[in-house]
């Protein structure tokens, strides 16, 4: 394949992605939010590899947008980098990439915070009410 069918492929698969992200997150700029996204977590599995790739995709998808000829002249596109946007892009709609797979796991452990808090507060007024109880036959 030649470098300008590469780039349209590329070209392709990103914007397939960049739509996703922009309906996700009801925003113009799809990957560029899910990377201003991904940066504020730290420890979300995969982040690393998928921000490098990101930032890397975002740079090469804006120089083929916005220089004169680059679809045809940047050489830097493998095939491997449309395979990984390609199965990046079944991870999104899956909720299995990084920032779906941390989000999930955070509502996860703030729930049971919750919940935790929830019984909690249960069990001081369940006692507070059992004093009330009491001092009221006590005193009656």
């Amino acid at each position: 394949m030649n470098n300008s069918k590469i780039n349209q492929a590329f070209l392709s698969e990103y914007l397939e992605l960049d739509k996703l992200c922009a309906e996700r997150f009801d925003t113009k700029s799809g990957i560029t939010e899910y990377i201003r996204k991904l940066t504020d977590v730290r420890f979300a599995s995969g982040r690393e590899n998928a921000l490098h790739r990101l930032t890397k995709y975002r740079s090469i998808r804006n120089r083929i947008a916005h220089e004169p000829g680059a679809i045809k002249n940047i050489d830097t596109v493998a095939k491997g980098d449309i395979s990984w946007l390609k199965a990046f892009t079944k991870d999104v709609k899956r909720g299995k990439d990084p920032l779906s797979v941390y989000l999930k796991a955070a509502s996860k452990r703030a729930g049971r915070g919750a919940l935790k808090r929830t019984l909690i507060l249960a069990g001081i007024l369940a006692a507070a009410l059992a004093v009330i109880v009491i001092a009221a036959f006590i005193l009656f």
